[in-house]
């Protein structure tokens, strides 16, 4: 173990480390990696600490062994405990690096841009010491709004745009390096874990085991949704209301929301126009008032939000009333997974599962609708997912984000008729803990979702 205290040089703290204690948290496309890690401070009779680790130092865990990099990041919140006369405690608990995308922001509006180039365009404005690494093709979306997020919001909202036909991810890496792509990209499996003992492995740690206990497979039915519904920002545009007057009606209702920053809105009565005096149109907090023939007509908008054409005294019964007005109308869009719905189509809901999504920095119709197409392609399947504890013996080096192959004798496979004694699956991590034991070994809690 490295730390580089600010201002600092690297010191190397590995003696200090208490091997079955450390733990590292990783996420895949999610929030960042964690770890935390304990230090021992053995003094003797000398009163000054062999050590200190301020907030904010950075800190690099290497297996030497592997010449693999386990952790790399911030410690963020270092925790100091005395344990006995001449023996004190670091906890030190540590963040990756996402921590600096997590506290930059970033802003922009683009229009016609694959989501590619968008982040690219992000980390260079952020400029905060992250770098663009493999950065992979993403679809081209209408129009959307980054309205000072965090660069990690911005980014996982742009991953979420791009799965519209295949799952897409990202992460920062231990090299403080932003990767984006979809999983069919990611590099081919290098690790096996099977539930069958191994006798002597065909390269060293290519294949490991995992036993029983923690173990489990599931097929997600209750994270189904079929249909997305997606409402965006809003749209300009004029339309008319026709309204048939019945002597006693003071009131109509407009279809949509009156846009007070067009021009003063044209009455008509039994086909004859009826000239608005816009010098006396006020706009007073959600009323518009406008005067009218010698009578004073409302445009009103109530509590609940529609706005409605107010007469004070009510036009004679057969009245033909017409209002053409600017107004502002949301974007709504619709997607379904046909496939899945027709697959369910016996349920009582029919298959149809819906979800509903606001976001108001899609400002047109196509933004909205990728959303959704997006919405139905993550959510419109039953997934697999698998939880798993590795062996303490194996050290091979799975990351969250890496494939890796699944055997097990016994799991019905439902890829293939739900034979049962050889499913053998590819798997993505999506989240490990990894934990330490004796020294030089570790293991790994791993949770994935199948991909093929």
């Amino acid at each position: 173990m490295t730390i580089t205290i600010p201002g600092g040089s690297p010191q190397a703290l590995t003696t200090f480390t208490e091997d079955s204690t450390w733990v590292i948290n990783q996420q895949y496309s999610r929030q960042g990696d964690t770890a935390t890690f304990y230090l021992y401070d053995v003094r003797g009779n000398v009163a000054t600490p062999g050590f200190y680790v301020p907030a904010l130092s950075q800190i690099l865990f290497t297996d030497t062994a592997l010449s693999k990099v386990l952790f790399s990041g911030l410690v963020t919140t270092p925790t100091w405990t005395p344990v006995g006369p001449t023996t004190s405690m670091w906890q030190l608990d540590c963040t990756d690096w996402t921590y600096i995308s997590d506290r930059t922001i970033v802003a922009g509006d683009f229009i016609g841009f694959s989501t590619d180039q968008i982040v690219k365009a992000l980390i260079t404005q952020a400029n905060c010491g992250l770098t663009a690494g493999t950065i992979l093709p993403g679809p081209t979306i209408a129009r959307v709004q980054i309205n000072y997020l965090t660069l990690t919001a911005a980014i996982q909202k742009l991953t979420q745009l791009s799965s519209q036909g295949t799952d897409y991810g990202w992460n920062v890496n231990y090299s403080r390096q932003i990767n984006f792509g979809p999983w069919t990209s990611l590099p081919s499996p290098v690790y096996t874990l099977t539930d069958q003992p191994i006798a002597v492995p065909s390269s060293p740690w290519a294949t490991g085991t995992y036993g029983i206990s923690n173990f489990k497979y599931q097929w997600m039915g209750s994270d189904v949704r079929s249909s997305s519904i997606v409402r965006g920002s809003t749209y300009p545009g004029t339309g008319t209301d026709t309204f048939r007057g019945d002597g006693v009606t003071t009131q109509y209702v407009l279809k949509y929301k009156l846009n007070t920053a067009t021009t003063n809105p044209v009455l008509i009565v039994n086909g004859a126009a009826k000239a608005l005096d816009s010098t006396a149109g006020t706009y007073q907090g959600t009323q518009a008032k406008y005067s009218w023939a010698g009578s004073t007509i409302l445009l009103l908008q109530s509590i609940a939000g529609p706005w409605a054409l107010v007469f004070t005294a009510a036009p004679a019964s057969g009245s033909v009333i017409s209002i053409t007005y600017g107004y502002t109308a949301p974007i709504i869009a619709r997607a379904d997974n046909t496939a899945f719905e027709a697959t369910y189509a016996g349920l009582p809901n029919g298959g149809v599962f819906q979800m509903y999504t606001a976001d108001s920095t899609l400002t047109t119709l196509t933004a909205a609708q990728q959303l959704a197409q997006a919405d139905v392609h993550q959510y419109g399947v039953i997934q697999e997912n698998v939880t798993l504890d590795t062996s303490e013996g194996w050290n091979g080096s799975i990351f969250a984000g890496d494939l890796f192959t699944f055997n097990n004798q016994f799991i019905p496979d439902s890829k293939n008729s739900w034979a049962a004694g050889s499913l053998s699956a590819t798997m993505l991590a999506l989240s490990m803990v990894t934990s330490g034991s004796m020294v030089g070994y570790r293991t790994s809690n791993i949770q994935g979702v199948r991909v093929v």
